[in-house]
């Protein structure tokens, strides 16, 4: 575009060239003033002022083409003025350029100003949150047995519990030693047995009087000072203590005179390798064992009856009891294994409170509870009783309980309450 304005405007070009020749000679006129000190540099400063000088009239010649006489005269004139510089010695002034001022670029159009969002993270940050400082509660032990607990009221049972009494002859029995054996016996029978009662009841009114009634003589057997009527009835009938000798003969005499089928049995104690003496006895053609010694506590425990040992097999008596089988009925039948139990039992160790609760409210405190399981239920549901605490002046009940044992298929564990 530059380059075809010049040539459609020649006139002035022409003022161009004149203008730049007269600006050459005042720059040549004022170079004669300059000091001689520049003398060693003329020759290089002509021979640029020759060089621009040409260079300008060829573009010139480019540009305007038919006015070739005007630029040669230009280099005559210009030809004409170097021998005076020289012959007065001095030094031509550079020629002073004279740049055309550059085209102003087109606007162009302005972009429309895109704003570029600030990309947000493709995956923002989970916050996740400082969870507040707890503290672990403190474990809280589990409470002895012992231990009165939080108590939780319930309704009281309408008539208040009292301890079952150990049953006594209806009859006031004769002064020891005024009687033989077999009369004060059968005074005895008649106050504990009645008419209506079938064997089974009557085996179970003998075992529980020479328990409820006798102590076993523990105190001579730890001394070895046992007394002679210790091994006898008498011991039992008449002086309330014995050992298995006596308490094996005082059934019998009882079985005899109530004419139920029985024997003595002489073997051995398994637990401590002693000699002992205990009884089998015949009920519906069917022979049980039955050791009444071992059913009583030791220490003795008034009116405590235990029924671990009544009227069990040959195989629950050989745990414990050795005796010569060969001169002694068989005893398999397991009829009677839970007689005394069948109204203890529950389905689990876990369900023991109802029944527990339901004797005890019934005027029992010795509590007898059968269940499949082994081992000792917690007893910590006691606490849940206010009335239980009725009765004593500190913070705890007590109770105490025998190690439980297996009958069968079940364990049995009995409490008594204090």
């Amino acid at each position: 575009m530059r380059y075809k304005n010049h040539l459609g405007n020649r006139s002035h070009n022409k003022g161009y060239v004149f203008i730049i020749i007269f600006l050459i000679l005042i720059a040549l006129s004022s170079c004669s003033r300059i000091n001689t000190k520049l003398t060693d540099d003329s020759d290089t400063a002509q021979t640029e002022i020759t060089a621009d000088t040409v260079m300008v009239i060829n573009q010139t010649d480019d540009t305007l083409g038919k006015d070739n006489t005007i630029l040669d005269a230009s280099k005559d004139k210009i030809a004409d003025t170097e021998p005076e510089n020289q012959a007065d010695n001095q030094p031509s002034p550079a020629l002073i350029k004279i740049q055309e001022p550059s085209p102003i670029p087109e606007p162009t159009e302005r972009p429309n100003a895109v704003t570029i969002p600030t990309p947000e993270p493709s995956i923002k940050p989970t916050v996740t949150p400082t969870p507040k400082p707890t503290i672990p509660p403190s474990p809280i032990p589990t409470p002895k047995p012992t231990i009165k607990p939080t108590p939780v009221p319930i309704s009281k049972p309408s008539v208040t519990p009292s301890a079952i009494p150990t049953p006594k002859p209806v009859r006031e029995l004769p002064s020891k030693g005024t009687k033989d054996v077999k009369e004060y016996a059968e005074i005895i029978l008649q106050a504990i047995i009645t008419e209506d009662m079938k064997e089974v009841e009557k085996v179970k009114a003998v075992h529980d009087y020479i328990v409820r009634n006798t102590a076993y003589d523990y105190d001579n057997l730890k001394a070895n000072t046992i007394p002679e009527e210790s091994y006898k009835i008498e011991g039992v009938l008449f002086h309330n203590t014995a050992v298995c000798q006596g308490y094996a003969d005082t059934f019998q005499l009882f079985m005899e005179l109530l004419e139920i089928e029985s024997k003595v049995v002489v073997g051995k104690d398994l637990k401590n390798g002693v000699g002992h003496a205990w009884n089998m006895v015949e009920l519906d053609g069917q022979w049980y064992q039955i050791d009444v010694t071992w059913d009583d506590p030791v220490p003795d425990q008034e009116g405590i009856v235990q029924y671990q040992y009544f009227l069990v097999t040959d195989e629950v008596m050989a745990a414990d009891h050795s005796w010569n089988k060969k001169n002694y009925p068989k005893c398999n039948s397991e009829t009677y294994l839970y007689y005394i139990y069948e109204d203890y039992i529950v389905e689990s160790i876990d369900d023991v409170e109802e029944e527990f609760m339901e004797q005890y409210n019934s005027g029992k405190r010795t509590i007898t509870l059968l269940y499949p399981e082994e081992g000792i239920p917690d007893m910590n549901f006691l606490g849940k009783y206010d009335y239980l605490f009725q009765d004593t002046d500190d913070e705890y009940i007590t109770y105490t309980y025998y190690e439980p044992w297996r009958k069968g298929d079940y364990t049995v564990f009995v409490v008594m309450m204090d």
